[in-house]
């Protein structure tokens, strides 16, 4: 819906958000780490699955991906339902999310990519060995003094199951988009 707004409406200070989205995607994760750790313990999410679901599910990428997918949204279109009194949430999710589906389709494989191999926040978050995301499962196989490389492999071959029935499921969503614009006419 960020992109969206920036992509199809005209307000007040719509440059200068859009440039401090844009900044915040300069500052590295780290920077905010301890922070947003603060956050999850005052929240008292520690250990749980939402402290490592909840910093992640609104990104700048995602807001400033989707903007420059829905600029392509015709004016034209808009502004015909609107003569037909079209409301402004019913043009959202009937012309708009339709029009870019192709888009949100990649920026769900990447937010999933993006999560699901995600190391360092589940590390600092999750404290039980119960609650450990596959990567830091991964990673707690290497000891000190032997390294059951079996166990590792076979682990990355399961871990990247997912990621495989994630892309076939969504691949000709995601195919057919790369051929949009490819058809002369």
């Amino acid at each position: 819906m960020v992109g969206w707004g920036f992509a199809k409406y005209e307000f007040y200070g719509k440059r200068v958000l859009f440039l401090l989205l844009l900044v915040t995607l300069t500052i590295p994760f780290q920077v905010t780490l301890v922070p947003l750790f603060l956050m999850m313990v005052k929240m008292n999410l520690l250990d749980t699955y939402w402290a490592v679901i909840l910093p992640g599910a609104v990104q700048a990428f995602g807001a400033f991906f989707m903007r420059q997918a829905m600029l392509s949204v015709p004016n034209e279109l808009l502004d015909a339902a609107r003569v037909d009194g079209v409301s402004e949430w019913r043009i959202f999710w009937q012309i708009g999310i339709p029009l870019s589906r192709g888009a949100l389709s990649v920026l769900a494989l990447l937010t999933f990519l993006v999560a699901w191999n995600d190391y360092l926040w589940p590390l600092i978050v999750l404290r039980s060995t119960e609650m450990f995301t596959y990567p830091i499962g991964l990673a707690s196989l290497v000891g000190l003094y032997k390294v059951e490389y079996g166990m590792i492999l076979a682990g990355a071959f399961l871990a990247s199951l997912p990621v495989i029935v994630v892309f076939l499921a969504g691949r000709n969503q995601l195919l057919s988009n790369l051929t949009v614009g490819a058809v002369k006419g």
